[in-house]
């Protein structure tokens, strides 16, 4: 070696402790990594137990909405079906809302109208009858 290199060469203690200090630094650094991808792989796991829960949650939602929307949809059908006006007259639709809640020994007073031979000729009377 020429005289400018020995200048800035070190002794073998020193670059030997420099060795070592870099093989610790990586040793640690891969531990470091290790971990932090063992938590990684822990932090994925539990979100894809939170999406798989959740996902069931959206399932069972949306097929608790389905029937829900069915039975409301049947409901309004028949809601619009009992309410239709059977005749010109709204006095004589005989809807549950008509009726009188109370129970009277003389049913044409409680239903507030005659029931006469004439009026049987209406669909809705003839069934009262």
């Amino acid at each position: 070696m020429g005289p400018a290199r020995r200048g800035l060469s070190f002794p073998a203690s020193c670059s030997s402790r420099k060795k070592t200090v870099a093989a610790l630094t990586a040793r640690q650094y891969r531990e470091t990594k290790k971990l932090e991808l063992e938590r990684l792989k822990l932090q994925l796991e539990t979100f894809k137990d939170a999406y798989y829960r959740y996902k069931k949650l959206y399932e069972k939602s949306q097929i608790d909405l389905k029937k829900l929307s069915e039975r409301c949809f049947m409901l309004e059908q028949r809601q619009s079906y009992i309410s239709a006006p059977t005749s010109p007259d709204p006095a004589l639709d005989c809807n549950p809302t008509c009726v009188s809640p109370f129970v009277s020994s003389d049913f044409n007073f409680a239903l507030g109208f005659d029931l006469t031979s004439e009026n049987w000729e209406d669909p809705v009377l003839a069934s009262l009858h």
